[in-house]
């Protein structure tokens, strides 16, 4: 019989393997599915079809194309299982194709929900798409969201009945699953509530109130109802007398704030809550006293209540040679953890780590084979360890999951789970159900479902992690990539590919965390707290440094051992804490890479981040201590090309840097980017920047790869003082020669001649375009020079016509300033307040720059210093403007009589205008001359 599987992911299969000749035309397979969707013995009309599925054409043309449509279903899918009913009506002969569709259609017209639910195993046919076919589109929206309103309606139905014969647990999970399909419903929400607390589940409740809360703030920034909140508010309070044990996980999101110059690699305290305690001690009480009875006198316990908390993840042992079983051992830590995220106990420790911790304790100890589990449960703080083999006959694969209890060794059998190869995402789904049920705990509702998941697909998306944890981005992205390709609906992989790509600059459009985003709700509660911190609450507009901040922090609190949100948080304050003006910003950066090492010694991006960090303090202890870490991994990954540069120019080691130079040709672009950016943020000369740009442009074979260069040979070129370079990449990547960047990057000098025959254009009528006038006027207020009051005030409200956003708040400023209006403090503390919402140093670009010289057009040179030291940090976009903040940096400095910062700033601009255009060699003369006095007083 032919199977058409619809939900979760599409796939047709005959006797003889897959049907790719329908699966790889849409419109077929799109008509396929339409004649499926009907109930056993319904035919629908030719004329519907038409209109559906080719309203472009006229009458006889679009017949035509349904004839030959079904002429090649016909010949796909064999003699008898297309059928016809007179001329006009077309249909399924249902003995001869099953469909999940049409199973559900069927179980649920006769009331089975059981069976109805089962089937759906994600939406209907994700990823299928007609362009050309409007009514189609539309007939697939409404069919998914009436499958969904109608699963919802057929669990609550159940859970009703068992509410009334008394089994309020057995309605509380048919209420969960009629949640899934409603998960809007916040009545259903408080009636999922009720069973909870009647079954006793409190811990249960306070986890649904609090999820549910968070999704509100998050998405539509309301809070729940006030009878929901009346439900979660009642919870009874801590009796006395009884201990609260920890909750089996972390307090929902919400602000957590870690103290300027404080630790943070310290434990991160959440707020209390005194109806959360007790939910979670009551929910641990009934557990442990009554859930776990029955289950504990049949076989030995597993654990106490406060081991249970934490699960280790253990690569299966696999018997043999097989390289395709060794993958699947490594990769089932990954996906059992995600498949766990959702269940409130056990919580799993971070895959990452767990893999560091038993490689770790099996190069110990080697002989025994689960002392080296114990060891790293030990280390991790897993009460339980989670382990077993894979048996492989023929096409079957076998996994046969023990459950060991650290104290004391002690182990549990969980019943075997096989099935074929490509069943692996189900056979992952049943191991996990399994384990929990054995605990009785939660029953991972919230966590994603793996056994929609094509297996090549997951195959990509662990190659893909294990491609991440050495630190080769670049692979990574590719075989995330791939498995996105093979199921657009693979929420984990879009995740994890969003935050590849982010990471190495190639998603300035957002279109990875546009991706990522609209796939959150497939994402269990705590890796949709890792992606919201990642891409942002308020995705996909704009959020707030600070807020980004904030939700690092709430995603450490749903799981404190992720060495990845640590470096999260880590990575938001190093690079942008400082321009927003967050108080101690690289401290406590530093003291987040350092948490993330110490829950992974071998985490690529955090080992890369906190050698930058020592680096730039001179700190060379903790360079030479780290690096062996990076070395260690056997792996030439992206990010050891750069740090071996990195290093050896901080140790002051000629060789080394010799040797990493002469490979600049075979260095991934992730550590060349970093060469050409970090060089110049550094003060390490500009000879290697220049080469690894070089290398770059010479790659560079698309148009793609050109673009995506810009921003590095625009901020190099400006920083040299090549300001007619500068001006001929702004032409050569489709923009106009702009008259004021060169400004930015105190090109004063050499822009002068420019303007001034701009002055003569405008004066003589030759050039009146609004464009023209208001760079002139941008000129002089930055200048300081004599200011036209008529041409400045027409400036100025010009631009407070223009909608509120830093690129015209900061001009706004400096008009202001030199205007002496009497709002201009205040339009200075505004602007300064918009520097939070950009998300990353391209945009901040120099505008902090301008309200530096807004803060000396109002007399406040400490206020202008402050501005010039929070010049974004960033090594693809930080540069922007670079030379230019140094400069202003070293003249308010030395104003000040601050000469070492002086002295520093402007040595710095002097390394990096190596080789300036002529017109700018007198400044750069100018400059080495102060130096050179201040050297020698």
């Amino acid at each position: 019989m032919i199977r058409l599987k619809s939900f979760g992911h599409i796939d047709l299969r005959g006797a003889g393997g897959e049907l790719r000749g329908i699966l790889t035309q849409p419109k077929r397979l799109a008509l396929l599915l339409r004649l499926a969707a009907e109930r056993p013995g319904t035919f629908l009309r030719r004329d519907t079809l038409l209109a559906m599925f080719w309203p472009e054409l006229d009458t006889a043309g679009a017949r035509n194309a349904l004839r030959q449509a079904l002429f090649h279903l016909r010949r796909e899918l064999g003699d008898g299982v297309l059928v016809n009913r007179g001329d006009e009506e077309v249909g399924l002969n249902t003995k001869l194709i099953w469909s999940d569709i049409g199973e559900f259609e069927a179980s649920a017209e006769a009331g089975r929900w059981d069976a109805a639910l089962d089937l759906i195993g994600g939406d209907l046919a994700p990823g299928l798409y007609l362009s050309d076919a409007p009514g189609f589109e539309e007939w697939l929206e409404a069919t998914r969201a009436d499958i969904h309103r109608r699963a919802a309606a057929g669990a609550w139905e159940r859970a009703r009945e068992a509410g009334v014969a008394g089994n309020p647990g057995l309605a509380a999970a048919w209420a969960r699953r009629a949640m899934r399909h409603a998960p809007e419903d916040e009545a259903g929400v408080r009636r999922l509530l009720a069973f909870l607390i009647q079954s006793g589940d409190t811990a249960g409740a306070a986890h649904v109130y609090v999820v549910f809360a968070e999704r509100l703030r998050r998405e539509y920034g309301v809070s729940p109802a006030p009878e929901t909140t009346a439900i979660w508010e009642a919870l009874p309070a801590e009796p006395p007398g009884i201990a609260t044990p920890a909750p089996p996980f972390p307090q929902a999101p919400g602000r957590v704030s870690i103290p300027p110059g404080s630790d943070a690699a310290g434990p991160i305290a959440p707020p209390p809550s005194r109806s959360w305690r007790w939910g979670a001690a009551a929910g641990l009480c009934f557990l442990f006293v009554t859930g776990l009875i029955g289950w504990w006198r049949a076989r030995d316990p597993l654990t106490t209540p406060t081991a249970e908390a934490r699960l280790l993840i253990a690569p299966f042992r696999t018997g043999g040679s097989d390289t395709m079983l060794a993958a699947l051992s490594v990769g089932l830590v990954d996906l059992t953890n995600a498949r766990l995220s959702g269940a409130s106990s056990p919580h799993p420790v971070d895959p990452d780590v767990a893999l560091r911790a038993v490689g770790q304790a099996k190069r110990h100890d080697s002989t025994s084979a689960t002392g080296p589990l114990l060891e790293a449960a030990r280390q991790t703080g897993a009460g339980l360890v989670l382990t077993g083999t894979i048996i492989r006959e023929g096409s079957r694969i076998a996994l046969a999951a023990v459950v060991l209890r650290a104290p004391d060794g002690s182990s549990v059998q969980l019943p075997t789970v096989s099935g074929p190869v490509d069943s692996l995402p189900w056979m992952v789904d049943r191991m996990a159900v399994d384990l929990l049920s054995a605990l009785a705990s939660q029953d991972g509702a919230d966590a994603p479902s793996l056994s929609s998941i094509p297996l090549p697909a997951l195959r990509a998306y662990l190659d893909g992690r294990e491609a991440m944890r050495e630190g080769r981005v670049t692979s990574a992205i590719a075989a995330l990539a791939r498995a996105l390709e093979l199921d657009s609906t693979f929420a984990l992989a879009a995740r994890d590919y969003a935050e590849a790509v982010d990471w190495v600059g190639e998603d300035p459009q957002g279109t990875a965390k546009n991706r990522a985003w609209a796939l959150r709700d497939r994402l269990g509660v705590r890796d949709r707290a890792f992606l919201t911190a990642l891409v942002g609450r308020r995705w996909p507009a704009p959020t707030p440094v600070r807020e980004q901040v904030e939700d690092w922090e709430a995603a450490i609190r749903w799981a404190p051992d992720r060495s990845r949100a640590w470096f999260g948080l880590g990575d938001a304050l190093f690079h942008s804490g400082n321009s927003v003006g967050i108080a101690g910003a690289q401290g406590r950066a530093r003291n987040a890479f350092d948490r993330a090492l110490a829950l992974d010694s071998a985490s690529a991006p955090a080992l890369l981040h906190r050698i930058e960090v020592a680096a730039r303090e001179g700190d060379t202890a903790t360079v030479r201590r780290l690096m062996p870490l990076v070395e260690r991994s056997g792996e030439t990954s992206d990010a050891l090309e750069f740090l071996r540069w990195r290093t050896a120019v901080a140790l002051g080691d000629s060789a080394a840097v010799l040797r990493a130079r002469s490979a600049f040709d075979s260095f991934s672009p992730f550590a060349l980017v970093r060469i050409v950016g970090w060089g110049q943020l550094d003060h390490v000369g500009m000879g290697d920047p220049v080469r690894a740009l070089a290398v770059l442009q010479r790659r560079a074979s698309t148009s793609a790869e050109a673009a995506y260069l810009y921003s590095l040979t625009a901020s190099q070129a400006g920083n040299r003082g090549r300001v007619a370079q500068l001006a001929r990449v702004a032409v050569e990547a489709g923009g106009p020669a702009s008259i004021t960047a060169p400004l930015m990057y105190a090109a004063d000098e050499a822009a002068r001649p420019a303007m001034e025959a701009l002055r003569r254009a405008v004066r003589e009528g030759r050039d009146s375009s609004p464009e023209s006038r208001e760079a002139l006027t941008f000129w002089q207020l930055w200048e300081g020079d004599s200011v036209d009051g008529a041409a400045a005030r027409a400036y100025l409200a010009a631009l407070d016509r223009r909608p509120d956003l830093l690129g015209s708040a900061a001009p706004a400023c400096l008009a202001a300033a030199r205007l002496g209006v009497a709002d201009a403090a205040a339009r200075l503390r505004r602007a300064d307040s918009l520097v939070d919402w950009l998300a990353d140093a391209n945009q901040v670009g120099a505008t902090l720059l301008i309200l530096a010289r807004c803060h000396e057009a109002a007399g406040d040179q400490a206020g202008a210093l402050d501005m010039l030291g929070r010049r974004p940090l960033d090594p693809v976009y930080g540069p922007n403007s670079l030379a230019g903040y140094l400069y202003d940096e070293g003249r308010v400095a030395l104003r000040m009589g601050d000469r070492p910062r002086a002295l520093r700033a402007w040595r710095h601009f002097l390394m990096l205008r190596d080789d300036p255009d002529p017109a700018l060699r007198p400044q750069v003369a100018a400059v080495r001359r102060v130096v050179d006095s201040l050297s020698r007083n």
